[in-house]
């Protein structure tokens, strides 16, 4: 959890070169309700980057993911553990512009296949749903969600 909270401080100070790479080898540690977080994470700093074409796959996982629009990841600011050290909660702003953005650039980019594309178009269709429920909250918390572990497992395979 530390760490996971150590890179999200890098990435609102903007260090964010490092952060794809060490957030997806956290991802196997982390509790479930901070998956999805850490997912997010990756792609806003790889977008930060100007490199989401090395993190496709982690973009198709969150695609591929059953995540109602409201459980998709924005931009997280900090995860706690709870008391009783049995799960955590992830707070996140609840502006998905950058998010809904990235889904965007995917669809926007060449060489997708058919599949890819509609995985995408779903994407950036929950994505915009998200938006239109959540303009005015400024911030969310995110409790566990049990098929955190599933986007989990198909990124770590």
């Amino acid at each position: 959890m530390a760490r996971l909270n150590i890179l999200v401080c890098e990435y609102h100070l903007r260090h964010t070169q490092l952060i794809p790479e060490r957030a997806l080898a956290l991802l196997p540690h982390l509790p479930q309700a901070a998956v999805v977080a850490c997912i997010g994470l990756v792609l806003l700093a790889a977008w930060k980057n100007d490199s989401l074409h090395n993190v496709k796959n982690v973009a198709l996982a969150l695609a591929d993911a059953d995540l109602k629009p409201r459980d998709l990841p924005s931009v997280p600011r900090f995860v706690m553990l709870r008391a009783d050290l049995s799960s955590c909660a992830v707070a996140e702003s609840m502006d998905v512009a950058q998010m809904s953005e990235i889904a965007q650039w995917y669809l926007k980019s060449e060489g997708l296949s058919v599949d890819e594309e509609a995985r995408f178009q779903s994407l950036a269709q929950r994505y915009r749903e998200h938006a239109a429920n959540t303009a005015r909250l400024p911030l969310r918390v995110r409790r566990g969600r049990g098929c955190d572990a599933a986007i989990a497992w198909r990124l770590v395979r």
